[in-house]
């Protein structure tokens, strides 16, 4: 599996990740990395969007992204398309 993030400004590094993944690896992936991307483009702050996933709306992750001021844009479950 892979995971990357990207902005209007760039792209982020492609991490490969080992094994299934699951919430707590996939907030490890947002403390290791989305600070450094962040500051990399230069962004003072940033909205971040995600699909409706397990690992995306668990509560941990939730917990996480709210004591790390994380934004998080609104995401329809499905398209409205």
């Amino acid at each position: 599996m892979v995971w990357t993030c990207f902005s209007y400004y760039g792209v982020g590094k492609l991490l490969f990740i080992e094994g299934k993944m699951n919430s707590i690896k996939y907030i490890s992936i947002l403390t290791d990395n989305l600070d450094a991307f962040a500051e990399m483009m230069g962004l003072p702050e940033c909205f971040f969007q995600q699909d409706n996933n397990l690992k995306h709306t668990a509560n941990i992750t939730k917990q996480w992204f709210a004591a790390n001021n994380g934004m998080l844009s609104a995401w329809p479950s499905k398209s409205q398309i």
